[in-house]
């Protein structure tokens, strides 16, 4: 008798209390577009919910570096059930020690190319939903010294396409 293995996907969106003050909350949003080049684009927006003016690298932006957010894509339907897609290869970066003054309630909103992170993502829309997660540790910076602040992490899902039908917006 064979045995059979169910494996089920649990996603936990986790806020932790961070270095600025305990109640302080960021949020960060974030849906996946469509170009009209076919390029597949994670919008996001952060936003400063705290009480204070904060500071922040930019560099240390999710989006403005490759490694400043974890990103794990995974195939839905596919066999083996949940398989990852392939990372590309990530470049090397030079960081930079300008800051972004985020006053309270500010908002700022940057994008990262999906296409370029999965180079087989559009190959494999094309068969599959895939699931995005998305993991976010932000730091502040105060008196030149680094804060370790709160995990802002997430999920969307990006739903398989058509050529045919040619999608504006996945979200």
């Amino acid at each position: 008798m064979k045995a059979f293995v169910h494996w089920s996907l649990a996603l936990a969106i986790t806020i932790l209390p961070g270095a600025i003050h305990a109640g302080d909350s960021w949020t960060l949003s974030a849906a996946v577009e469509r170009s009209p080049d076919g390029q597949h684009i994670l919008n996001m927006k952060l936003k400063n919910g705290t009480s204070e003016q904060v500071a922040i690298y930019k560099s240390d932006l999710p989006w403005s570096s490759p490694y400043s957010m974890q990103l794990l894509a995974i195939r839905l339907g596919s066999i083996p059930p949940y398989e990852q897609l392939p990372i590309g290869i990530l470049p090397a970066i030079s960081v930079s020690p300008d800051t972004l003054i985020f006053d309270p309630g500010q908002t700022a909103s940057g994008h990262i190319l999906l296409d370029y992170r999965f180079p087989s993502l559009t190959t494999d829309l094309r068969r599959f939903d895939v699931l995005l997660f998305y993991s976010y540790k932000l730091h502040t910076v105060r008196g030149g010294q680094i804060l370790s602040g709160q995990r802002l992490s997430g999920a969307v899902t990006i739903e398989k396409w058509s050529p045919i039908s040619r999608p504006e917006s996945i979200e």
